[in-house]
């Protein structure tokens, strides 16, 4: 998915002020920082990127995805 959108995306963070990719909108939303560090860790950790890893490696472990390892970057809005 990112590999496709990636230049339109980068293109268009490119050009926007730096205070408002880190300004969160309103109490307990993501800025836009957060919202592209989410697609990432979504992309990488998710089921194409684990599948592109056990892939290419031997012997590959696969390391668990839970959201309680990680609760600030859980979707829940409670964070659990």
């Amino acid at each position: 998915m990112l590999a496709a959108t990636l230049p339109i995306l980068k293109a268009e963070v490119m050009a926007l002020p730096k205070e408002m990719l880190v300004n969160r909108p309103a109490p307990g939303e993501w800025s836009i920082n957060e919202v592209i560090e989410h697609l990432i860790e979504t992309e990488e950790r998710g089921f194409a990127g684990r599948m592109q890893r056990m892939l290419a490696q031997e012997n590959y472990i696969l390391a668990s995805c839970s959201a309680k390892a990680n609760p600030a970057r859980n979707d829940s809005p409670n964070g659990a």
